[in-house]
């Protein structure tokens, strides 16, 4: 195979990785402590993620190379996969934000959030239809399109996802709409930016009143409106939107927010927007709202960990972020030819699966690029 040669920088690469994958887990070593006693299916593979990778170079100039991990892919129970998904599809969403906007003009998005109301403030042996929105999540989010429509008038386009709890998921359900919406739209033949709706002089009442008409359209004996929260102003910087869709693409039950207590056993949540941390009264509270949550949810991680392809074949699985309006798949090709807009750069040693620029080289066990004799690596084909 020839001379060995490593590529200045990459084993601080390599042990940059399995410093980033310690330090994950000494931070929250209470999150990992809950996994490794009650996970030991994933267990076996989180502690493992990170500490070997492979080298990749530029297919340009084979002096230039970068490390990508082997990762474990055991989302939520691993720390930097659940972290890395979350920024994937964060960086997915950016680029349609880019595509429809017109080619002069930046970026530009608002945040929306719509919960639906789950007790009633004057009857509390009533259910209202927050209840039943939860169980019927493609009539809650054509709720939410509807509210935004009213909000910013027709045209308007973005993501969708839902949430099922707040800061205090083992006390009660918040099921509610994190709703990212587009700066522009097409209206008459020709790019439009759109307005922040308004809440003065009786426009919030107004809105109200619309969500207590379309809660009764689909969800019937609605009474109570939704309650919603506008951002203040629009987003018009790449770094801001692109946080917001961060945050509102997040995992739902995400461990990094988790603490574990042995002795008593419990398990606490940390709020996002503090340190504050609300606790079970047993680890029996967690099991209930853990497996509630996949059997509504996730229904493909309530299987058992050996299960066979045709029990997984057979789940289905629930829908939990949506694009709509102009970004929805079936309209977005078509839509990005009229806004005009282009998608952002990608990095100079970006590896996703679009950058077709890479090639693998072989390494030898302690990763290091495998050279023949006349300096050329050994690529794998």
């Amino acid at each position: 195979m020839g001379s060995i040669f490593k590529p200045e920088g990459m084993s601080i690469a390599k042990q940059r990785e399995r410093r980033l994958g310690v330090q994950q887990r000494a931070v929250h070593a209470g999150a990992m402590r809950l996994v490794q006693n009650h996970f030991p299916g994933p267990w076996d593979r989180v502690r493992k993620c990170r500490y070997d990778g492979l080298a990749k170079l530029d297919a340009a100039d084979f002096q230039r190379a970068t490390y990508k991990p082997y990762t474990c892919k055991q989302v939520p129970y691993c720390l930097p996969c659940t972290e890395a998904r979350n920024h994937a599809n964060a960086f997915k969403t950016m680029e349609k934000f880019f595509v429809l906007r017109p080619p002069d003009r930046p970026v530009r998005a608002i945040h929306v959030v719509m919960t639906a109301p789950l007790f009633h403030p004057k009857d509390g042996g009533r259910r209202p239809w927050g209840w039943r929105a939860r169980e019927d999540l493609p009539r809650f989010r054509a709720f939410g399109i509807k509210m935004l429509e009213a909000m910013f008038g027709p045209g308007v386009s973005g993501v969708i996802n839902y949430q099922d709890f707040g800061n205090q998921p083992f006390l009660k359900p918040h099921p509610h709409l994190d709703c990212v919406v587009n700066g522009y739209a097409w209206r008459q033949d020709k790019v439009v930016a759109l307005d922040r709706p308004q809440l003065m002089l009786g426009g919030k009442a107004a809105l109200q009143r619309r969500s207590v008409e379309l809660a009764q359209a689909l969800f019937l004996e609605a009474d109570l409106p939704s309650n919603f929260n506008v951002g203040g102003a629009w987003l018009d910087e790449a770094a801001g939107v692109y946080n917001t869709l961060h945050y509102s693409n997040r995992e739902m039950f995400d461990f990094a927010n988790l603490e574990y207590k042995e002795t008593p056993e419990r398990v606490g949540w940390r709020a996002y927007d503090s340190n504050v941390v609300n606790w079970t009264k047993d680890i029996m509270a967690f099991w209930n709202v853990w497996d509630g949550y996949n059997r509504m949810f996730r229904p493909e991680r309530a299987l058992p960990w050996r299960a066979t392809d045709e029990q997984r074949a057979a789940v289905k699985k629930v829908k939990l972020r949506t694009y709509f309006g102009a970004m929805a798949p079936k309209a977005f090709r078509f839509s990005a030819k009229l806004f005009g807009g282009s998608k952002p750069p990608h990095r100079r040693l970006c590896s996703c699966g679009e950058c077709n620029e890479w090639l693998t080289a072989s390494t030898d066990d302690a990763g290091n690029i495998a050279y023949r004799e006349n300096g050329s690596p050994v690529l794998i084909v």
